[in-house]
């Protein structure tokens, strides 16, 4: 399905109707050559009660929304600040907290487009420019059909004329990898990838052999993905001073460690492609999960070929019996962030507190927002728990967790709930919380 994309311009006597036209009819054109439906084009006289209605709206309705605004002034991103409810901030040029500035650094001179949580901010009249310097090359990562690949070394080739792809919508390839034949499984579909490869490995037995997976590779140097180099490093570091087979991963299934899980896969990809040995996660799981979540563990861990050990007591306890079971585990990776609960005041390297089992804590994600963590799902399409797509923020229990009401919305005498990168405000990102 294509994504749907909205036009707000902030309409003012700087702009001539004519040369606005023009401008905005080519810009039209282009975003529906990559496959983006738009949706709505509004047209608002400057005013914050009227920007600020019709962004929101906008925003709930549309994947992304395009706010076309020539004025230049910060007026119109203190209006920003108020739609998504972000803290001042007096180091930010005017600019509104966690923006990204996507530049154009070349002989020709475009003011940057400002994006934040979906909202590409444009200040320039020559939108094609625009578009084809700058703005055409996000949208389309964001709109790009992800292809999962898994590759499964078997013995022989022979042993698979029972298997027929067309019963999973999976494309099998015959390849060959130092000698050793390969199939290379292709899907737009990730469950349909982890069905055909599971039916695989029970048809064969233990004559095949999970092998790598496809993964986008998330590091970043541009200003526009700085937080995520900064966790990239933070994440090299971690393993540099603690060695790979000392360092483990919180992994509950929920939205953040779902990001540091990709992240730390990246960097293994990139820095250590001979490191073959399954990635340890411990998942501390409550008395009454949610099945979607159980489900979702189980379809990353064969999709990365991972080692999750479940534990059903206490954070506490089932830290201390994991650690008595795995004495070299020096390090734990976790998806925690500045707003967790009693996360405030935590550093990105600390060790837990003296009355728990010792072991240090690497917060790589401990300064990212809410919107930063849906971003980084969304453009590089992370496979992520389904229960987010239906109103939930924030996952716990099944006896603690609902829907998030911020996400309810009403259309046309209906109500439904939003998916969770729709949240405007990431301060009431635990709401759904009992």
């Amino acid at each position: 399905m294509a994504k749907s994309l909205a036009i707000l311009v902030v309409h003012g006597n700087h702009l001539a109707d004519d040369v606005l036209d023009v401008n905005l009819k080519d810009l039209i054109e282009e975003i529906t050559l990559i496959h983006y439906h738009i949706n709505k084009l509004s047209v608002v006289q400057s005013g914050k009660s009227v920007i600020v209605f019709e962004l929101k709206n906008l925003l709930k309705q549309n994947d992304f929304v395009l706010l076309i605004d020539k004025l230049q002034t910060s007026l119109t991103f203190r209006y920003l600040q108020e739609v998504f409810n972000f803290p001042d901030c007096t180091d930010c040029l005017n600019y509104p907290l966690y923006t990204k500035l996507l530049i154009y650094d070349n002989l020709i001179k475009l003011h940057p487009v400002v994006y934040l949580s979906r909202l590409f901010v444009i200040q320039d009249l020559n939108l094609k420019l625009v578009f084809d310097n700058i703005l055409k090359n996000h949208l389309k990562w964001f709109n790009k059909k992800k292809t999962f690949t898994k590759n499964i070394r078997v013995n022989s080739y022979d042993l698979l004329e029972s298997i027929d792809q067309n019963d999973f919508g999976v494309e099998i390839k015959h390849i060959e990898q130092d000698s050793t034949p390969v199939l290379q499984l292709h899907s737009y579909d990730f469950d349909k990838l982890i069905d055909c490869q599971r039916y695989i490995l029970k048809k064969l037995s233990c004559q095949c052999y999970p092998d790598t997976y496809s993964l986008e590779d998330s590091y970043s140097n541009n200003q526009c993905f700085s937080h995520v180099q900064q966790a990239t490093e933070c994440i090299e570091k971690c393993i540099s001073d603690y060695g790979l087979d000392n360092i483990f991963i919180s992994f509950n299934g929920g939205k953040d460690c779902t990001v540091l899980l990709h992240l730390v896969l990246s960097v293994l990809k990139r820095k250590y492609p001979e490191y073959k040995s399954p990635l340890v996660c411990m998942y501390i799981r409550s008395a009454n999960p949610f099945p979607e979540v159980n489900h979702f563990i189980e379809m990353v861990r064969d999709f990365y070929n991972l080692e999750i050990v479940t534990l059903t007591k206490g954070v506490r306890e089932g830290l201390e019996l994991f650690l008595e079971s795995r004495i070299n585990m020096k390090a734990c990776l976790m998806g925690t962030r500045r707003t967790d609960p009693f996360s405030q005041n935590l550093e990105t390297f600390q060790m837990t507190d003296s009355s728990w089992p010792q072991v240090m804590r690497i917060s790589p994600l401990l300064d990212w927002h809410y919107s930063e963590i849906w971003d980084y799902l969304l453009y590089y399409q992370v496979p992520y728990c389904r229960l987010y797509d239906d109103g939930y923020t924030s996952l716990g229990s099944v006896d603690n967790t609902v829907k998030n009401p911020y996400l309810l919305y009403s259309m046309d005498d209906s109500e439904t709930y939003l998916p969770a990168y729709k949240l405007l405000d990431g301060n009431t990102e635990r709401s759904g919380r009992v």
